[in-house]
């Protein structure tokens, strides 16, 4: 017997499921500050500013052209993909490092968020964690001797609604290390 029909019957009685795409990549740019990067801009004043974080709401038509602007100045960068339903809290996280003394050293990106369908647009509660080693590079087996030193270039907890057809870009300039730079994001929402 096929139950096919059976979920036929349940989309044509409640609708199908929807569900929302976030794409975000993550910037480290060392030597961009807020005037040069409002110049990748074509010289848009940022949508919000507070707190040492600008943020810009970009056209999904204009996306491409300004992520390949971003990728040009960064020193770095990591992009990801969420497929999530709405109201599910989901995180990702993008990270690793050595053994030190028996405890696992890890450093990387995590995204901790969850999405509401709000119109046609979405409102995405979010945290973004961004963290380094700066003493040894995950590559190498460390002297369990030397001091080991995490940095958290990014903490970022933000609520925001993103209309159909933007996007968002925000930019942390309360780097301690490097005053001359920064960490972004460029999130992409598309619902489903």
């Amino acid at each position: 017997m096929n139950w096919g029909w059976l979920w036929k019957l349940r989309y044509a009685l409640l609708g199908k499921p929807t569900s929302a795409n976030l794409d975000t990549t993550l910037f480290h740019f060392h030597e961009l500050q807020a005037p040069q990067l409002q110049q990748l801009f074509d010289g848009h004043a940022p949508y919000i500013s507070t707190n040492g974080i600008l943020g810009w709401m970009i056209p999904d038509t204009e996306i491409e052209s300004l992520s390949s602007r971003l990728q040009l100045h960064a020193t770095e960068s990591s992009r990801s993909k969420m497929f999530l339903g709405f109201g599910v809290l989901a995180t990702m996280s993008r990270s690793g490092g050595p053994q030190v003394q028996g405890t696992q050293m890890t450093a990387g990106n995590t995204l901790t968020c969850a999405v509401i369908k709000r119109g046609d647009g979405i409102e995405l509660n979010a945290k973004f964690v961004g963290t380094e080693m700066l003493t040894n590079p995950p590559a190498r087996i460390p002297n369990p001797t030397e001091a080991i030193r995490l940095h958290t270039n990014l903490m970022l907890v933000a609520r925001m609604e993103i209309p159909r057809g933007q996007s968002v870009f925000l930019y942390d300039t309360n780097c301690v290390l490097d005053p001359n730079g920064g960490v972004g994001i460029l999130i992409r929402s598309k619902v489903q």
